[in-house]
């Protein structure tokens, strides 16, 4: 009678043993996805700021992060930039230079840090600028003469929840030469009105109409 038992005994080991994986896996993945975050440990971020336009690398462009204390640094020749001994998470980076915008400057929306997951798989990350229009012209009268100090002003034609918005974009004086140049526009179609001409040029200017 002693072989049934010894039987009897080992199929429960293996049943106890082939239960062990079941009830603890979600507690063993668990302890693993704990352990490969590695609390503490530090990482880094690096990229590359770029012309939208051109492609080409943009230098001492200011990139700041915000991941704790804020830090900010500047690009090299090469457009690069590096943030060192940083814990994992998720921060926002921010580009900006003179001359240019952000993409979402760009379209109207405000600065708008973009979001990036540091870790150990972080990848390298490309900020893109864009280059700030300008509109510049020369006025003059039907002699042919150039007219001084004629107010030049730009106008965009915005569309909010349907309604027409006239929005100034910019203004100037035209020069004694008769030139005027109006810049920090961002990418766009623009309209002028030179010269003393009554607001009813533009229809509800900055606000809706039909």
């Amino acid at each position: 009678m002693r072989p049934p038992f010894l039987r009897l005994a080992f199929s429960s080991n293996l049943i106890a043993l082939l239960l062990l994986p079941l009830l603890g896996a979600g507690r063993v993945f668990s302890q693993i996805q704990r352990s490969s975050a590695m609390p503490g440990a530090k990482y880094s971020l690096n990229g590359t700021v770029v012309n939208s336009v051109t492609g080409e690398p943009v230098r001492r462009a200011l990139v700041q992060i915000y991941m704790g204390p804020e830090q900010a640094s500047l690009t090299d020749d090469n457009g690069h930039f590096e943030f060192h001994g940083l814990l994992g998470g998720q921060t926002s980076v921010a580009v900006r230079k003179p001359g240019f915008f952000s993409e979402s400057e760009a379209a109207r929306k405000g600065p708008m840090p973009v979001a990036v997951t540091v870790g150990p798989e972080t990848d390298a990350i490309v900020l893109k600028l864009i280059p700030e229009a300008a509109i510049q012209g020369k006025i003059q009268s039907e002699d042919g003469e150039p007219i001084e100090a004629a107010p030049v002003v730009v106008f965009a034609l915005r569309i909010n929840n349907g309604h027409k918005i006239w929005d100034q974009a910019g203004s100037a004086r035209t020069d004694e030469d008769g030139e005027f140049r109006i810049a920090n526009l961002t990418p766009g179609t623009y309209y002028l009105q030179a010269g003393p001409k009554p607001r009813s040029s533009f229809p509800n200017a900055r606000s809706a109409t039909r």
